[in-house]
């Protein structure tokens, strides 16, 4: 804050200097005035919407998403979502910067058991595969699940 220090007579006033040090915090990253933060959603969620408080702003404020905007809309892992002017405020204007929040699709977990019938369903709902690859020779292979 320029002149605005201690003022003595005959005198020019000397400067304020502040040094801020950014802390690192659990949900929130900052870019500038934008902040970025990971929402979790289920599978089921990301394929058939909802409208539901996705995190809490730092300042306490529920941020509620409502997806899908637009009938048929899926959100994908990874995929990004602009929430104009809910970052960080900016210097010498009434405005705000953006928050970008990430999508991670939560899949169900190992303890989950569908019946076979479940099964069929989900693939008489879900698009289809693409159509096979054609080799002139194939070899069936293991794999190892856990990578």
């Amino acid at each position: 804050m320029e002149g605005e220090a201690d003022q003595v007579p005959d005198q020019e006033p000397g400067d304020i200097v502040f040094k801020v040090v950014e802390e690192e915090h659990p949900v929130f990253t900052r870019a500038g005035s934008d902040l970025r933060a990971t929402i979790e959603i289920t599978l089921a969620e990301s394929l058939t919407g909802f409208s539901r408080v996705v995190i809490k702003h730092l300042d306490g404020r529920g941020i509620e998403l409502t997806h899908p905007l637009t009938a048929g809309a899926i959100l994908s892992p990874g995929q990004v979502l602009k929430v104009p002017g809910e970052g960080m405020p900016m210097k010498r204007v009434d405005s705000r910067g953006d928050l970008y929040l990430v999508v991670d699709v939560k899949f169900p977990d190992n303890g989950w058991k569908p019946t076979s019938e479940m099964l069929e369903k989900l693939k008489e709902i879900l698009p289809k595969p693409s159509a096979p690859i054609k080799a002139d020779t194939v070899d069936e292979v293991e794999y190892d699940p856990k990578g």
